[in-house]
């Protein structure tokens, strides 16, 4: 994507319908198994400008990565620290370090 796009879902992500309604999806989907949950290790890969890892944090710690740098510059404000530059196909994290992964 052009660096302009996430610019604007970055601006966006928070407010826009499209967003809100997948989001309250997959609450939907999630709230089944792990309604009252907050302690679980949740991985976010293709984590784009980090909207969803805001969402996912109702459910416990999460960290995420996505390819693009420039969606990865976005994402590293809504997660300091624990937002990363990396490939789905490379993860930079050990087998079974995660309870829940959103895979993009």
């Amino acid at each position: 994507m052009e660096r302009s796009e996430y610019q604007t879902m970055a601006a966006v992500e928070t407010q826009h319908w499209w967003y809100g309604g997948m989001r309250s999806i997959a609450a939907v989907l999630l709230d089944r198994h792990y309604l009252g949950r907050d302690d679980m290790r949740i991985l976010d890969a293709g984590g784009g400008t980090g909207g969803n890892a805001l969402f996912l944090k109702r459910y416990g710690h999460v960290v995420a990565l996505d390819y693009a740098a420039d969606a990865a510059e976005h994402g590293v404000a809504h997660l300091p620290g624990r937002f990363t530059r990396g490939s789905v196909l490379d993860l930079p994290y050990a087998d079974a370090s995660f309870d829940l992964r959103h895979i993009v």
